[in-house]
């Protein structure tokens, strides 16, 4: 039976995924390897303005803030996953903005009381060549006032300062995986609002073929792209 497998470890930052099929000799075969859609709208889309002023701003530390905010919103990630899994989640030794941003999670469940379908479960496409992991599959039913937000969403949690439009495309790839009947939306933690959060629904669709369009770009600009990794011996010799 054949698995997904994904690989972090490459040496210029990108992400990747490999399909691999199990040999009866107990070795391993590649079946295929694509990078992620991060990995790939990361290369094409033009950066944000403001997030690189701002990392310039920051001087010689900014790159590392900016990287160590990202291993925050992996640890954000980890934790909501072990709470819709019924697992408890210890808060000694995690940092406030981590905090926070679950605690954000835990209001919206509270609000919105979304069924949970699937989490953190690994998308793989062959038309486009690409694969990721989708954050959540959930079905709602929430009506508040002139807010209504029903069915079978796709959703993607961020913990960035702010959204941009690059979310709503990635997380249209992964709905492009999906059922055309499904819906899309950002889940925005931690934020400035009363709440601690926004849901954001969006074009799914439209964003999707903004997505092919990119993709496109990608695939004539990186051809064949294979993660880079180097290897080491378990142990130096001197």
């Amino acid at each position: 039976m054949e698995f997904i497998r994904r690989i972090d470890a490459s040496v210029d930052g990108r992400r990747f995924y490999e399909k691999i099929r199990p040999k009866e000799d107990g070795t391993e075969e590649r079946v295929a390897c694509y990078p992620s859609v991060t990995t790939k709208l990361d290369d094409v889309v033009p950066k944000d303005a403001f997030l690189i002023k701002w990392i310039r701003e920051q001087g010689l530390g900014g790159q590392a803030i900016f990287e160590k905010a990202g291993d925050e919103g992996t640890e954000v990630h980890i934790a909501i996953d072990r709470l819709i899994r019924g697992e408890p989640v210890l808060t000694e030794g995690m940092e406030l903005k981590v905090k926070r941003r679950v605690q954000a999670f835990i209001d919206w469940v509270h609000e919105f009381k979304p069924k949970f379908i699937e989490s953190e479960v690994m998308l793989w496409n062959d038309e486009f060549k690409f694969a990721g992991t989708r954050d959540l599959l959930c079905e709602l039913d929430y009506t508040k006032g002139k807010t209504s937000y029903k069915g079978i969403y796709v959703v993607d949690y961020k913990t960035s300062s702010t959204l941009q439009e690059k979310h709503e495309i990635q997380v249209a790839a992964y709905w492009g995986c999906t059922s055309k009947e499904y819906k899309a939306a950002l889940l925005h933690l931690g934020n400035r609002t009363v709440a601690g959060y926004s849901f954001k629904e969006f074009d799914a669709p439209a964003q999707f073929e903004k997505f092919k369009h990119y993709n496109q770009t990608y695939e004539m600009e990186y051809p064949n792209s294979e993660p880079k990794i180097e290897i080491y011996p378990q142990i130096f010799i001197l």
